[in-house]
């Protein structure tokens, strides 16, 4: 598969654990959430990794879907992808998701998942990407101590704007596709992506 349809075709990048963790509602969560972004229209970007990771690239292609996987020099990448870049160092495989984003989600994971998350956030703060939707599916309250954190950080006058304004927090990956939708109902760039396909 050639990169250009990655260019074409509006794409959510998903973080994701490199694990399944001890809850086989994250597996699940992951599988469903990738078959929704492909059932929607999207196409798919991770980490090109395997436990969640994995599941989340499964759903995409079991639906359809088209995967694009950054993964790190030495890990091996999971066998869901359509096409897969390696790079040496965190930073510049978040650098290069970042690039290839239209809209950002959330799952449970780790520390990886979470300075991921957090990063985008920031960045989204400082300007430094565009404006787009960075959603976290906050499955059975996992990230229910975080966003107390973050509300914590606003109210404590660290954070200037409201919480929503960088990070938006939703329960199942269908409220967070709805989102995504809606906030590219006034966005050409979604717009002539999914046109000229």
């Amino acid at each position: 598969m050639q990169n250009n349809v990655f260019e074409e075709t509006p794409t959510i990048v998903v973080f994701a654990g490199t694990h399944y963790g001890n809850d086989s509602g994250f597996q699940y969560l992951a599988y469903e959430t990738g078959k929704l972004i492909a059932e929607s229209g999207f196409n798919l970007a991770n980490g090109a990794g395997l436990g969640l990771m994995e599941e989340v690239s499964k759903g995409a292609k079991d639906a359809g879907g088209r995967v694009f996987g950054v993964g790190l020099k030495g890990q091996s990448p999971n066998q869901y992808l359509d096409v897969y870049h390696e790079r040496v160092g965190i930073h510049s495989r978040q650098s290069y998701l970042f690039s290839r984003g239209d809209a950002f989600i959330a799952l449970p994971g780790g520390m990886g998942t979470l300075y991921e998350t957090i990063e985008t956030a920031e960045l989204k703060k400082l300007s430094e990407v565009e404006q787009e939707p960075l959603i976290i599916i906050n499955y059975k309250g996992f990230y229910n101590d975080l966003k107390y954190q973050l509300e914590k950080m606003r109210n404590s006058g660290f954070i200037v704007h409201a919480l929503d304004r960088y990070i938006e927090f939703v329960e199942e990956p269908t409220e967070a596709i709805r989102i995504i939708k809606q906030f590219y109902k006034m966005n050409s760039k979604l717009e002539n992506k999914a046109n000229s396909k």
